[in-house]
């Protein structure tokens, strides 16, 4: 595996040059996974936050886990915010560790470059990656080259997906979700928001997408084809309530959504070959 990692700093005075490492981020070039941890200790920090600055290191690496949960910060970010960020909050560059997982890699940060008695594994749930890679070996599978991270605009309204396929105009998009995350309520309030992005989106007669580093925008209909794709609840999970949003969500005739497992993530490859063809038929 290719994998990078990085450490977070927590500067209270960048003037004075004393830090204190509370967290790790280590990601994988090829399957563009990241995952991150911070101490769950902060003691040793606070002892050193004279000016009431910590919340600030916190909120940042709470922002980052999200992102990482979301897939949607790369190496390439962590690099840039390791050159720009230099108060509070500091991250070294990414740089390359042998190591046989993202975990793996986290632990021996921790092991090593952290101080963190009390730190414990958390990362027992599985993130949306899974879900992603079966989207994109299933489009692979099928020769189907979709757009990457495009963001639906509609009125007023703007929101993300993971995949475009497109020919002239979109003809599918889709959105991975995890429902084993742990933050429920976050995440159904994620979920909600989206779909009332996209029932906005068909109500109010299409829109456009752009996708990941590209300034050319693809027409979207009001019809186009919307999937879901998620890995499903743990059986032992104390709540789901993201699941069960999503399930009433997706069941609404005005949002039209497709709730897909991630182990049929073939279906959807397979609906954009067909969506495909009928839109070259058209042309």
């Amino acid at each position: 595996m290719s994998i990078w990692l990085s450490v977070v700093r927590f500067v209270p005075d960048p003037a004075k040059g004393e830090f204190i490492n509370v967290g790790a981020i280590a990601g994988n070039d090829g399957s563009e996974e990241v995952e991150v941890r911070a101490v769950s200790n902060w003691s040793r920090a606070k002892h050193l936050d004279e000016h009431n600055t910590l919340s600030a290191v916190m909120d940042f690496i709470s922002t980052i886990q999200d992102q990482a949960a979301d897939e949607s910060i790369s190496k390439v970010d962590i690099f840039r915010l390791s050159e720009e960020m230099s108060n509070v909050v500091q991250i070294g560059p990414p740089v390359p560790i042998v190591a046989s997982s993202l975990s793996t890699a986290i632990d021996l940060a921790f092991a090593e470059l952290i101080v963190d008695p009390t730190s414990t594994r958390t990362y027992q749930f599985a993130k949306k990656h899974g879900a992603l890679k079966s989207v994109k070996a299933a489009y692979s599978a099928r020769d189907v080259v979709p757009k990457r991270d495009p963001q639906l605009r509609s009125g007023v309204y703007s929101t993300k997906f993971d995949f475009a396929v497109a020919n002239g105009k979109a003809v599918q998009l889709v959105r991975c979700w995890s429902f084993q995350l742990p933050n429920q309520y976050v995440l159904e309030e994620e979920l909600l928001a989206w779909t009332w992005a996209v029932r906005a989106m068909r109500q109010s007669g299409g829109g456009t997408a752009t996708p990941k580093d590209s300034t050319q925008d693809i027409l979207v209909e009001p019809d186009v084809d919307i999937e879901a794709v998620f890995i499903p609840p743990l059986p032992n999970q104390t709540s789901q309530v993201a699941y069960d949003a999503a399930v009433a969500a997706c069941a609404d005739g005005d949002t039209k959504i497709s709730l897909v497992a991630a182990t049929a993530a073939a279906s959807v490859a397979q609906r954009a070959v067909t969506l495909l063809g009928a839109s070259q038929l058209s042309h």
